[in-house]
């Protein structure tokens, strides 16, 4: 079995004196593992983050097989001195890692990761990264629908989110057990919709919140997990 593919680099982890096993999220065969081999001279290149043209190979689909890896773009070099961004994307990347089923195609969500990477060169990343998280969750089919009222079906003052279902509330129809709803920043409603937007760190921190909501409930939950470390320390971050 062999294929070659472009991809990002999720998650390494050192294997023996001289290897590493790689988790790469690939444009056309989704997330996959394998093994390569690594020297003092190239082991700086695999950095989370960082694109790849990349070579597969292995006896059957269900070994772990090989990579051999060129590095196209090094992303997390120019992530050096700003340390939100770099923890920005280390979150969207162990939260692939974890759960990605293996193999699959997800070219939507490598769109989006590819447009949140390229984003970290601007002042308006933000969006692109709750861009991301929505992409995700939609596409693992747990998608959240801010278009209309649940209840009243109205498409203005929306205000809230049901926990249970992820639709939005608005705030006639919610403001009497708002505390047993989920707040809807605006940010989050206008990244939805795809509008040209420009919020405070607040904002964004509370779209953040209200996404990790969704995301433990209905993808960590399945493994018995939390959200992962990076994706914590980033709402800290914005403290």
């Amino acid at each position: 079995m062999q294929w070659e593919d472009e991809g990002i680099l999720i998650a390494a982890k050192k294997y023996g004196d001289s290897g590493l096993i790689l988790s790469l999220f690939t444009k056309n065969n989704g997330k996959h593992r394998g093994f390569v081999r690594t020297s003092k001279s190239s082991s700086y290149k695999f950095e989370v983050g960082n694109l790849f043209v990349v070579q597969w190979r292995a006896r059957s689909l269900d070994n772990l097989g090989y990579f051999k890896c060129e590095l196209m773009k090094s992303n997390m070099y120019y992530l050096i001195t700003d340390k939100v961004k770099a923890i920005a994307i280390s979150s969207a990347s162990s939260i692939l890692e974890k759960v990605l089923p293996e193999g699959e195609k997800q070219a939507a969500l490598y769109e989006d990761l590819i447009l949140l990477i390229d984003a970290m060169q601007n002042d308006d990343w933000q969006k692109y990264y709750l861009k991301f998280e929505l992409e995700l969750l939609s596409q693992l089919g747990f998608a959240l629908d801010l278009t209309r009222c649940t209840v009243s079906k109205a498409n203005k003052d929306l205000k809230f989110i049901s926990p249970k279902t992820g639709k939005a509330v608005s705030e006639k129809i919610g403001k009497d057990y708002a505390h047993n709803l989920l707040p809807l920043p605006k940010m989050l409603y206008d990244v939805y919709h795809n509008y040209q937007i420009n919020y405070e760190l607040e904002e964004f921190q509370l779209s953040l919140k209200v996404l990790g909501y969704f995301l433990s409930k209905h993808l960590f939950s399945q493994f018995a997990a939390e959200l992962p470390f990076y994706r914590k320390l980033l709402i800290s971050f914005l403290t």
